[in-house]
């Protein structure tokens, strides 16, 4: 079975499509990859697609016209790249360390990681080297991952379905169907008890926010330049240690931390800054914590299902 999932402004995981195969090849990624864009993505720009590096993905991702930027892109799994790095050094120091590369958001810490890793293997530091940055670090990554590295939360679709693979495949089909629609409902709940408490953005983003709104309060701000709205901002550990400076231009909505960039949410930095400029930083949080936008399409898929449900329920009936 094929699976694709998204994940929501709340970090929740949603289904998108479910596909029966007979074996994971070139073809079969390739159909599948080709009915996800036609009946769900079905134009939608902006989108990102996170994979293992199967090679029949690669190749269905290489030769479509799907993924391709600027609208669309194609990211690999971290944890796979970490693993199949792994497989080829079996150095549990260097399996670290590659993970803490893909997973940095600042370039002079992926910089200083990868040079420690040439420090420890050269060929280590090949292998990796000749891995589009794109494709795995998040330092290189431009925004469009979100946060997210790794397909762990399609897997996690296995525990929802776990004993449901082994059955006839009418049957597959059903209970697939039926337990999508349970975890719809449990998370149209949720949102419904977020836009009863009145919330702006989800509870994900609310968290973020306070979070980093908090800390920028330690924070100490340089203008650089009104019409730019840019400025240098040094933080401070509270334990007086750990001094850092980073830039933070708003008109551009990005930090060299890289976090509001990934996230779309001001980190602390910008939220300084944006204090001292005057502007408002809950006004330009993206719009996908919008708790309208996020349980909206919840709703709708979930009525959708339930259409279906009762349609195959006369069917095998």
């Amino acid at each position: 079975m094929l699976i694709a999932t998204v994940m929501d402004g709340n970090q929740q995981l949603l289904p998108l499509a479910f596909a029966i195969i007979d074996e994971e090849t070139y073809p079969s990624w390739k159909w599948f990859l080709q009915q996800l864009s036609r009946h769900v993505i079905r134009g939608r720009r902006r989108m990102c697609l996170i994979s293992d590096r199967h090679g029949g993905i690669i190749k269905a991702v290489r030769e479509g016209p799907d993924f391709v930027s600027p609208h669309r892109v194609h990211r690999y799994c971290l944890r796979h790249v970490c693993s199949k790095f792994n497989s080829n050094f079996k150095n549990m120091v260097l399996k670290d360390l590659c993970w803490q590369a893909g997973s940095e958001y600042q370039l002079r810490e992926f910089n200083r990681i990868m040079e420690e890793i040439k420090k420890q293997h050269v060929g280590a530091f090949a292998y990796l080297d000749q891995i589009n940055k794109e494709k795995w670090t998040a330092s290189h990554d431009g925004g469009w991952r979100c946060d997210i590295l790794t397909t762990n939360m399609s897997e996690c679709i296995n525990g929802v379905l776990k004993g449901a693979r082994r059955l006839p495949v009418s049957a597959l089909v059903e209970i697939t169907l039926e337990r999508t629609i349970h975890y719809f409902r449990v998370q149209a709940i949720k949102g419904h008890k977020m836009l009863q408490n009145n919330q702006l953005w989800t509870d994900f983003a609310c968290k973020m926010f306070i979070s980093w709104q908090q800390k920028a309060v330690e924070h100490t701000v340089t203008k650089y330049s009104h019409s730019q709205q840019s400025a240098s901002v040094v933080t401070r550990r509270q334990n007086g240690h750990g001094i850092n400076t980073h830039v933070v231009k708003i008109a551009n909505r990005e930090c060299s931390c890289g976090k509001w960039n990934q996230f779309g949410i001001p980190c602390s930095h910008a939220q300084k800054v944006c204090g001292a400029y005057n502007i408002s930083a809950a006004s330009i949080v993206k719009d996908y914590y919008d708790m309208r936008l996020t349980t909206t399409p919840i709703l709708s898929i979930l009525n959708l299902c339930s259409r279906k449900i009762i349609g195959m329920i006369q069917i095998f009936s």
